[in-house]
């Protein structure tokens, strides 16, 4: 069902910060009062990215071109589309990385996965892949934090790749990016660190998900088989157990519900094998390291 168009008899009637910010707000009443402020700051960020009280100060007006955008963008986020998508980019770990429907949206749970990965790596660690890059986040956040880093990332989606190779331009940040397929038992490299944030929920999950994620979101990068739920942790343990180098680490977002699940498959192979816990207190990612040469897990 399409948006009722918006008519300029709704519009606000002061085009001042305040009086828009308070408009915009109005408009969101399908979101809770906190998140609705929220969506709207990010709307006019879009606009203006200076902070709420320098364009109170100033008396910043919005124009009828900007009002008109405001407008287009809410149209479209009352529909249902992530404001993500809407507004065409969203921030990670200090970057600014331009979003599409070609890519998973960026979320801070994978930011804490970087984090993880920064403390998981050896001190000598220089080669690192990312599977499953998207729109490329955490290969361009492990690559702003370690300059010196040798980063590759794979994607099996040319338009994933395509949206990664815009925000490694955009960010400055240079990452060697992959056409690769990891079910397709890959010929790779030799590395330090593999992280991944791979598919991992069980299709018959789809019809209890919020629209705004399975109408928007790509499929191919959020679901995997019922009867195979673990496929690309498998296929990542494969990997790492052909291709890291003595002492490397292996580590992966996962489903919190299947934490230990994945943790278990990995130990079966031969990992020494720890989970991470979120800020939410919820299962989140896991850890596995290789064993020296020596018998000693790093």
């Amino acid at each position: 069902m399409a948006a009722e168009v918006m008519r300029w008899d709704v519009f606000p009637s002061d085009n001042s910060n305040a009086h828009v910010r308070r408009w915009l707000i109005g408009q969101l009443d399908s979101f809770v009062q906190r998140e609705a402020a929220q969506v709207a700051d990010a709307m006019i960020r879009m606009l203006d990215d200076r902070s709420r009280a320098v364009l109170d100060a100033v008396d910043r007006r919005f124009s009828e071109a900007e009002l008109n955008r405001l407008a287009g963008w809410l149209e479209r986020i009352r529909l249902g589309e992530p404001l993500q998508y809407v507004l065409g980019s969203t921030d990670f770990c200090g970057l600014r990385l331009a979003c599409s429907a070609a890519a998973l949206i960026p979320r801070p749970e994978t930011e804490e996965l970087v984090g993880w990965a920064l403390e998981q790596a050896g001190a000598d660690c220089t080669r690192v892949l990312d599977v499953g890059t998207g729109t490329g986040c955490i290969a361009l956040a492990l690559k702003a934090a370690r300059p010196h880093w040798s980063v590759t990332a794979w994607d099996v989606s040319e338009a994933a790749l395509e949206l990664a190779v815009e925000n490694g331009r955009t960010t400055g940040l240079n990452v060697d990016w992959q056409r690769v397929d990891l079910l397709a038992d890959p010929v790779s490299d030799s590395w330090d660190l593999i992280c991944s944030n791979p598919p991992y929920i069980p299709e018959r999950e789809r019809e209890r998900m919020a629209r705004h994620v399975v109408d928007h979101e790509p499929g191919l990068a959020l679901f995997v088989p019922d009867e195979d739920p673990l496929v690309f942790y498998t296929a990542l343990s494969e990997l790492a157990l052909k291709s890291l180098n003595d002492g490397g680490s292996l580590i992966a977002e996962c489903h919190f519900e299947k934490a230990e699940e994945v943790a278990n498959c990995w130990r079966k192979m031969g990992w020494e094998v720890h989970i991470r816990v979120d800020m939410q207190g919820a299962p989140r990612a896991v850890c596995a390291c290789m064993k020296s040469t020596h018998g000693e897990s790093i």
